[in-house]
């Protein structure tokens, strides 16, 4: 679509046009010429359709003003300072768009449907737009209707774009978690356990209470470790811990104490 190459953009004057769609509460395209062009209606900014109900009728309330088909006048007003949160995008004619009744701009005011903007285009009657503001104001009419006006447009904006970021942060994070879990050694499932873990071993070569540390390590292992092979010296870990008994602690009570002790520190690295 060529925009700013149109008679439109280049005019400064009134051209006839005809609105073919109505794109938003502040958007419309006209035909002129043989030439289509996308105009931002000027010294205003409507809710947009992202922010609901007040965006669809400021949407229907322009579409009202300036129906399909009808023949308007459009004048371009060439901004000294960008808007708010600018939406006007290169190839897209800031105008005021007049039918036959009225100015559609100062009217979609008028009717609370759209905030003024004019400090951001001098070229914009403040008078004609003050008077509608305060009378949508006065009235509360549309987004009057609330105390101080609804969310402005420009500041919805601006809260859009950094939950879109923030949104955008977040799945590179879990993207990026996902890599490292994949990049992790695989465990071994817990069915069936290793054979070897249950081999009696020097089991059979060890004073009777080590005989029973390194046994009972290896069934408490075999219950919790979900079959992952035991670092080297895990059961010599127990059976040293074994070695040293408190006062009055019995074999059965040492071995417990033990192997919970070593499990418990070797579970939480895991």
């Amino acid at each position: 679509m060529v925009l700013f190459t149109s008679a439109i953009a280049l005019s400064g004057t009134a051209l006839a046009a005809t609105v073919i769609a109505v794109d938003s509460g502040d958007t419309l395209r006209v035909r002129e010429g043989g030439q289509v062009s996308t105009i931002r209606l000027a010294c205003l900014d409507a809710p947009e359709l992202g922010q609901g109900l007040i965006g669809a009728q400021a949407k229907a309330t322009l579409a009202q003003l300036a129906p399909v088909g009808t023949a308007v006048r459009v004048t371009p007003l060439t901004p000294h300072t960008p808007l708010p949160e600018t939406k006007a995008a290169n190839g897209v004619v800031t105008a005021e768009v007049a039918t036959s009744a009225s100015v559609v701009n100062v009217e979609l005011v008028r009717a609370g449907q759209a905030f003024t903007t004019l400090d951001a285009q001098p070229r914009c009657d403040p008078l004609s737009y003050a008077e509608a503001e305060n009378s949508a104001r006065f009235r509360r009419m549309g987004v009057w209707q609330v105390e101080g006006g609804s969310e402005r447009p420009w500041q919805w904006r601006v809260a859009a774009a950094e939950a879109k970021a923030r949104a955008a942060r977040q799945r590179a994070v879990e993207a990026q978690q996902a890599r490292e879990r994949q990049a992790r050694p695989p465990r071994v499932n817990a069915a069936p356990p290793n054979p070897s873990l249950l081999a009696a071993g020097p089991v059979t070569s060890m004073p009777g209470f080590q005989k029973q540390c390194v046994a009972s390590g290896r069934q408490r292992y075999l219950e919790f470790s979900q079959g992952i092979a035991p670092p080297p010296g895990s059961f010599e870990a127990v059976c040293a811990c074994i070695s040293k008994p408190k006062p009055n602690e019995t074999v059965e009570v040492l071995t417990e104490r033990c192997t919970n002790q070593y499990l418990q520190r070797f579970m939480g690295r895991m």
